[in-house]
């Protein structure tokens, strides 16, 4: 992600048959404290639920999740803001394996670089 945390998509790509705690997509460290946009486009061939989280700068300890849930062969996206704090990141996880095809894509920056205006 560039310095000035402008929008970049984040992905571990598509995934077959996921175990607990398979972690789709994630920012990775954040490069500035700063209000961010984080928007999650997802989809699933069975029934599931993604959890997007805000994770601390210790990189394990989870501060924030909004649960996603999914009906089977669904498509979707959900829009988050979140302030985050120098070296968080979010990421979408599966809390639970999944029989089937599952992504999560993140496109995440500062909310003014996503959409203008103000912070």
């Amino acid at each position: 992600m560039a310095a000035t945390t402008d929008p970049v998509w984040y992905t571990n790509g598509p995934q077959t048959n996921p175990g607990s705690n398979t972690v789709l997509a994630t920012t990775g460290a954040w490069p500035a404290t700063t209000v961010a946009s984080v928007h999650v486009v997802f989809s699933c061939d069975a029934a599931a639920t993604i959890n997007v989280q805000q994770i601390a700068i210790d990189g394990v300890t989870v501060l924030n999740t909004q649960a996603i849930y999914l009906a089977p062969n669904a498509f979707g996206q959900h829009l988050f803001t979140f302030t985050l704090v120098y070296l968080q990141s979010v990421q979408a996880i599966l809390p639970a394996g999944v029989t089937g095809h599952v992504s999560a894509s993140i496109l995440a920056g500062r909310k003014t670089a996503m959409f203008g205006g103000g912070a």
